[in-house]
């Protein structure tokens, strides 16, 4: 059968990209949540010109389709004297990428904050990081946890097409793997293995989480 004859030879390539590729989600998923914060933040804040960058940051992230932005990167900033690895490129890309959509998805977590109690802090005289981070953030953050899942098993996803610039991860294995043994149905379902097997899991211990989240609610 051919795929135990692609595991049986290619599973180091395979293991090595699954490696890559976990690697890659973990890093642009931590990088996501930074950007996302800052720029959440930003769009909710008291100062025009924060609200306007915020706004025209996600509109502009949402309208590029991620595998320009990840070639746009690789192949723009050397031109301007800017150099690193694809690696670094992947993962910049991804974070900046999904930053966009973690920003939307915690400011409409803060939405859910009854309107009373932002007008209460404010009479009590909190400043605006007073409030987010006592009124805001506590209330807001257990909202968020079912499409931040969803986000982070997009992300998982997302990562293939890093392997379209090099990045050694799952798909670019299974891409050279493809050229070399030309048993495509055999490969790609591998492939499609490695990502289940990654995917899975993470969604299974965010449900975890979720749960547990509202059981504390």
């Amino acid at each position: 059968m051919d795929l135990i004859y692609i595991i049986r030879e290619y599973w180091p390539m395979f293991a090595r990209g699954a490696e890559m590729t976990l690697f890659l989600t973990v890093t642009s998923a931590l990088l996501a949540f930074l950007i996302g914060s800052i720029v959440a933040v930003m769009r909710i804040g008291p100062i025009p010109p924060l609200r306007a960058a915020a706004s025209v940051y996600i509109e502009i992230m949402r309208a590029i389709p991620l595998l320009a932005l990840i070639i746009l990167f690789l192949v723009a900033l050397p031109k301007i004297g800017i150099f690193y690895s694809t690696t670094i490129s992947a993962i910049l890309t991804l974070g900046i990428y999904t930053g966009a959509y973690v920003a939307e998805a915690l400011r409409a977590g803060f939405r859910t904050v009854p309107k009373g109690q932002i007008e209460a802090a404010r009479a009590l005289g909190m400043t605006f990081r007073g409030m987010f981070l006592n009124v805001l953030l506590p209330q807001s953050i257990r909202s968020v946890i079912p499409p931040m899942g969803n986000l982070l098993i997009s992300n998982i996803k997302a990562t293939a097409l890093a392997g379209a610039v090099g990045v050694q991860e799952i798909y670019w294995a299974a891409a050279r793997v493809n050229f070399d043994s030309a048993r495509s149905i055999a490969v790609f379902t591998l492939a499609a293995i490695c990502y289940l097997c990654i995917a899975l899991p993470t969604g299974f211990l965010w449900r975890k989480l979720e749960a547990r989240m509202k059981i504390v609610r």
